[in-house]
């Protein structure tokens, strides 16, 4: 199988990038491109029309030309200058739109990127940093939309200028490589400013922006703000924003004292142009044959040729800027992931009643940690068989889990599904052979039948989807839903929307599992929003619900521990007892030990349940 290979996206040529960004616009409306160039032309003579009627209208004054043909002067001018700003007007609102609707194509393939890549990389901090950066290029005026907006000025700068060239190369040709190089002076200073801006301030403010919109979010968030006042933690988040504030404004004020140094130098390189400028001018109308029409076309256009050489290179250096946001941009979004290894270099997943995964000497240890989460696991499960993984917090029961349903592929050792490694298998394939039940329970702003098949209503089946939830414990609260499987989930959208409780989140969850019926069922700690007794009461309806499925059920409770074919105990990563509930408790080591006290306190709430002291609920949630 191909070996997966990391691209190297980092510092394109600007051409390929600005090549990148016409194509998407051009994907999207060709007329517009077509435009962006006829309008450059436009926006370019726009700064010659007066000029040169004002050389008219001053050669005809001092020829004595009627008054006539000065007013058709100014009326020719003044139409050919309304037509042209009526153009440009309609180019740039519409352009706008176009924009708009390619901004989005360039943010759906940037938020696409999230739920493609693989599940390890969501958590990396160096990933969400390059994720940062990457909205950056995907933002109204920067990256790919800057580079667009900033290529027209371009085009109109580099078309002034061709036209301004040739115009002074009349007068002298010699000017031209003087503000030439006047131009490139000041345009280097700006590129090399705008380059060591980004690495200094705008890269180095990535993570802060990161934490801002997470602490933002905390403050705002409603599911947050219980916790928040009941724990006086107003003050503390105001002064870890604050705190973060600070140093994100130290690097802004780097930023400003940058731009600041540069603004300096670039005036004291005008102002040398503009004595070289207006000295030549007035040396030749005084001592030269240069008549006052011409003085004021050529000091016209001469500021049209100083101005547009450096803008020019003002629009290269935005540009080549605009393309380091787009060279993010494209790193995170072209970032290769297993699942882009194409389908034929993939086996396909056996066609079988009959599933069996084998862990043989499997450690995993998270990128940047020092310890393994989990350390030579061996272990056999089997379709028609339930294993039970229990542990304390932090055993490394969870690990295990996202390694069986390859969330995480392993640091060492191998899994195997019917004798062959999983990593042959497209992990989009290998995902469907699960039905997962996690105890941290995301509903989503859909309706109920939606949020159960996780589908398009339309392609919910609503008998199905109703069995299912009905099945997880949730019929009661279907039953009461006057649109039922219709009815609007959290208010987020809708005000009418219903909210759920932590137990009837995992019932959900669980109705979602029901639905999907892949031959393998994943539960990890479904029950933790439940009350114990109505955890123990939940399990024993388990064996009807997983039928002959393959079953791993992870808990640090034991309540579901009899009702399983196998355990499997974890302590600090490894797997340190492996048999049934009955083998064990004979064992009497670790499992035994921690089914004592928590049996005990299942007797115990019986106990105060009989004598009448304690209600023994169904359900907390």
């Amino acid at each position: 199988m191909k070996k997966e290979k990391k691209k190297n996206t980092k510092n394109r040529f600007i051409g390929a990038n600005m090549l990148y960004t016409y194509k998407a616009v051009w994907k999207s409306k060709k007329l517009f491109v077509i435009s962006t160039f006829l309008v450059s032309i436009a926006i370019a003579l726009q700064g010659y029309i007066w000029e040169f009627a004002v050389k008219f209208i001053i050669d005809d004054v001092e020829a004595g030309a009627p008054l006539e043909k000065l007013w058709l002067t100014v009326a020719i001018a003044g139409i050919v200058t309304v037509i042209s700003f009526i153009i440009v007007e309609i180019y740039q609102q519409y352009g706008n739109a176009v924009l708009q609707y390619v901004l989005f194509q360039f943010r759906r393939k940037y938020q696409r990127k999230f739920m493609k890549m693989d599940y390890e990389k969501l958590e990396a901090p160096a990933m969400l940093d390059m994720a940062e950066r990457a909205e950056k290029g995907c933002s109204w005026g920067g990256g790919l939309i800057g580079a667009f907006l900033i290529s027209q000025p371009f085009m109109s700068n580099l078309i002034n200028f061709i036209i301004a060239a040739v115009i002074i190369a009349t007068l002298n040709p010699w000017l031209l490589l003087v503000f030439l190089a006047t131009g490139v002076l000041k345009a280097v200073m700006q590129i090399r400013t705008k380059t060591e801006d980004k690495r200094e301030c705008w890269d180095k403010m990535a993570p802060f922006y990161r934490k801002l919109r997470y602490l933002g979010q905390v403050q705002s968030d409603f599911s947050f703000a219980k916790d928040v006042r009941l724990f006086g933690m107003r003050g503390f988040l105001k002064n870890k924003h604050e705190g973060i504030n600070r140093l994100a404004h130290a690097l802004f004020l780097t930023h400003k004292n940058r731009w600041l140094k540069w603004e300096m130098k670039n005036y004291v390189v005008s102002f040398f142009e503009h004595i070289i400028q207006y000295g030549y001018l007035v040396y030749s109308f005084i001592y030269g044959e240069l008549e006052i029409g011409n003085f004021v076309l050529y000091a016209s256009v001469m500021g049209n040729y100083s101005g547009s050489v450096r803008y020019i290179f003002d629009n290269i250096a935005e540009i080549k800027y605009r393309s380091m946001e787009i060279d993010d941009y494209r790193a995170f979004v072209d970032e290769e992931e297993l699942s882009d290894i194409k389908k034929k270099d993939f086996l396909p997943l056996p066609k079988t009643d009959k599933y069996k995964i084998e862990f043989k000497n499997v450690s995993f240890k998270y990128k940047g940690a020092k310890v393994y989460a989990l350390r030579n696991i061996n272990l056999t499960l089997e379709t028609g068989k339930s294993l039970a993984v229990v542990g304390l917090n932090g055993a490394g029961k969870t690990t295990f889990i996202k390694l069986l349903c390859r969330l995480y592929d392993v640091t060492e050792g191998e899994i195997l599904l019917n004798g062959v490694n999983v990593l042959s298998y497209d992990r989009e394939e290998y995902f469907k052979l699960f039905s997962p039940v996690f105890q941290n329970v995301e509903l989503f702003a859909l309706t109920l039948g939606e949020n159960t098949a996780m589908k398009p209503y339309a392609q919910v089946d609503e008998k199905k989807a109703t069995d299912a939830i009905c099945d997880s414990g949730l019929d009661n609260k279907l039953n009461g839903l006057p649109n039922k499987l219709k009815t609007q989930v959290l208010k987020n959208i809708y005000d009418d929307g219903t909210d759920f409780s932590g137990g009837e989140r995992q019932k959900l969850a669980l109705s979602r599992a029901l639905y999907k019926d892949a031959p393998i069922m994943l539960l990890d700690e479904p029950t933790a929003a439940l009350d114990p007794i109505a955890e123990y009461e939940l399990y024993k309806s388990f064996d009807r619900i997983v039928g002959g499925k393959m079953a791993v059920y992870i808990s640090h409770r034991l309540s579901s521990t009899r009702f399983c074919d196998s355990i499997a105990m974890f302590q600090d990563g490894e797997l340190i007892e492996e048999g049934t509930h009955t083998e064990l408790l004979r064992k009497g080591s670790e499992y035994a030990k921690l089914f004592e006290v928590q049996a005990q306190y299942y007797k115990e709430r019986e106990e105060r349940a009989a004598d009448g002291i304690e209600e023994v609920s169904a359900n907390v949630g």
